[in-house]
């Protein structure tokens, strides 16, 4: 299946790009790697800042017994290591001792690493080419509008993709070694990064090379008026594949319709029309959660997410992103809400 005409992403995007002088440019990928007949989520997530010298990166598992970075099965998110000046986007090696190796660009890669008691030996291999979301249909995508900018001027490129694979091998954390075997929905992303006050949510689900989607939303709710719970959120990009016809999302919801105490999203749903007027109705159970902080100033909630559609059951994720600011006033709600009257 060929979707290159249509997003025009091609296998020299898992390169560093040419880029400006700005020192945020920043070119990331996030790999998700979900264990879930165990009850673990995880993934390895890093960036590269060329003009800062500096590669961010490394590995976090979770479970039921902790979804603090500190009380989790492992966080090594190492923010301050070098980038060595040989450094390709998917080739190379950090001080905490993760490596990412190409084995065939935009194909397969090798992820590894060993520290404090955990160690991974993964190949990740792609099941579908690349679907671009810098210019979905011809237009920037409205979804990321702000988030992922397009370059002004220059000719730069500025984009984002997110790519369908699947993730095989071992993960060994607090002395078990876990074989690990599932879909993976990797992305990357690259430009200038400054993130803005902006409210999120990432979902995505694959049941077979053959049959996936991915519905990123957005909130339009002003930052400083939303109240996060029962809201509805927009879905203006992402796609469907069903049946082999790959198409894009056009419109859609998405609804968290039930969360805990703690304001985690326990449940949600997706309603979506594709450009062949396809409907997609999803439904999502986040069975393990973590507050995942690798961003400054963005606050995660990020789970591993067992999802029903088109009468399937298929593993994925969720995330539900926001500043700070807004998860420090829901908390407080949500604490006066507890509170004795």
């Amino acid at each position: 299946m060929n979707t290159r005409d249509l997003f025009a992403i091609e296998p020299e995007d898992d390169l560093l790009h040419p880029h400006s002088d700005d020192p945020y440019w920043n070119e990331s990928t996030y790999i998700p790697i979900l264990i879930p007949d165990d009850g673990i989520g995880g993934g390895v997530y890093f960036h590269h800042r060329p003009n800062m010298r500096l590669t961010a990166g490394g590995p976090h598992f979770w479970d039921g017994t902790g979804d603090d970075i500190y009380s989790c099965l492992h966080w090594d998110w190492n923010t301050t290591q070098a980038m060595a000046p040989d450094s390709q986007m998917y080739e190379f090696v950090l001080d905490n001792s993760l490596r990412v190796q190409t084995l065939e660009l935009q194909k397969t890669y090798r992820i590894t690493y060993d520290r404090a008691g955990c160690e991974l030996d993964l190949i990740w291999e792609a099941v579908l080419e690349p679907i671009g979301l810098r210019h979905v249909g011809g237009k920037a995508n409205p979804t990321f509008e702000g988030f992922i900018p397009d370059a002004a001027g220059g000719g730069l490129s500025t984009g984002h993709y997110d790519h369908a694979g699947r993730i095989r091998g071992s993960v060994t954390v607090e002395n078990h070694t876990y074989q690990v075997d599932c879909f993976s929905m990797r992305d990357h992303s690259w430009g200038p990064r400054r993130l803005i006050p902006i409210r999120i949510g990432y979902s995505w689900a694959i049941a077979s090379p053959g049959h996936m989607f991915h519905a990123p939303s957005r909130s339009h709710v002003p930052i400083d008026e939303d109240p996060v719970a029962g809201t509805t959120e927009q879905i203006g990009g992402g796609f469907y594949l069903r049946d082999g016809l790959l198409a894009e999302l056009v419109s859609g919801t998405r609804q968290i319709v039930e969360r805990d105490g703690r304001g985690r999203p326990i449940r949600e749903v997706i309603d979506a029309i594709d450009t062949h007027d396809r409907r997609l109705h999803a439904e999502g159970v986040n069975e393990v959660m973590m507050k995942w902080t690798a961003h400054t100033d963005w606050f995660d909630w990020y789970g591993t997410t067992r999802w029903e559609f088109d009468g399937v059951t298929a593993w994925g994720e969720t995330h539900d992103f926001y500043p700070f600011r807004v998860q420090r006033r829901f908390h407080s709600a949500l604490i006066a809400a507890e509170a004795p009257r």
